[in-house]
């Protein structure tokens, strides 16, 4: 599996555990899968930092504890580079974010989100409203 793919399954679990940190209790999911990426050789940084994320939230690890399991795989925070894969632009070109910076870039994420569906004007589409409250006379008087 390639470094891309493994950025973004790894992203897609992060933000999956963020949102709802219990599904690993509820589905007696095994953390020896994310603990099996910690040891391989070979590994960027970035899957590094997604996988001691997720493990730490798989197990519910306290703050302290992730602190530790991260200094141990990535050394000192900020102090290497860490590029997490976003996805891919309209052009094709990958998108990468600060590792370091990934939780408050997603709570970001969420919130202009969030606030772009109560910006919305209309939720209903007036045309459709228009053609759908239409009353034909002529079929009620069968009724």
């Amino acid at each position: 599996m390639g470094m891309s793919r493994l950025h973004l399954l790894l992203l897609a679990y992060y933000r999956i555990l963020v949102a709802c940190p219990f599904l690993p209790v509820t589905f007696q999911w095994s953390p020896e899968p994310l603990s099996q990426f910690l040891s391989l050789p070979g590994l960027d940084m970035g899957v590094r930092w997604l996988t001691v994320r997720c493990y730490a939230l798989h197990t519910r690890m306290s703050e302290a504890q992730r602190d530790t399991l991260q200094l141990s795989h990535l050394g000192p925070v900020g102090q290497t580079e860490v590029l997490v894969q976003n996805g891919r632009a309209p052009d094709g070109e990958f998108q990468w974010l600060d590792g370091w910076l990934l939780p408050a870039l997603e709570v970001m994420r969420i919130r202009d989100a969030r606030q772009a569906m109560l910006d919305k004007d209309d939720f209903y589409d007036v045309n459709e409203i228009a053609l759908s409250s239409r009353i034909d006379i002529d079929k009620l008087r069968y009724v």
